[in-house]
């Protein structure tokens, strides 16, 4: 009967060892996610940035005198094209950091369950 209880305990102590080993694996992927959402919200401030840029860019040379007109036309595009870009750019990394966000929320989730178990 000891023996038997001996290796009860013996059990339940290596499913609560697996159990915290899950545990710190959720623990390393939210940190993992948590790096990856800063990371991007570090891009995102910088294409905002490169966006401003590109307006204040493309507003001066809107404001060019006449001479240089068809010069600034062509770099009013390139410059529209370019925000155009940056906006999409944006965007793509909007999604990315929505669906990192709800991955984080599932492993929190996971996390939360594997705790309470």
């Amino acid at each position: 009967d000891l023996k038997e209880k001996s290796k009860m305990v013996d059990t339940k102590q290596e499913e609560i060892a697996q159990k915290n080993k899950n545990i710190e694996e959720k623990l390393d992927k939210i940190e993992s996610l948590r790096e990856i959402i800063e990371r991007m919200e570090d891009d995102i401030d910088t294409l905002k940035e490169e966006l401003r840029e590109a307006k204040e860019a493309e507003k001066a040379a809107l404001e060019t005198n006449h001479q240089e007109a068809s010069q600034n036309e062509d770099t009013t595009k390139e410059l529209k094209a370019e925000i155009e870009n940056l906006l999409k750019e944006i965007d793509e990394l909007q999604e990315e950091k929505i669906e990192i966000n709800e991955k984080l929320k599932f492993t929190e989730k996971e996390l939360k369950d594997a705790q309470d178990k």
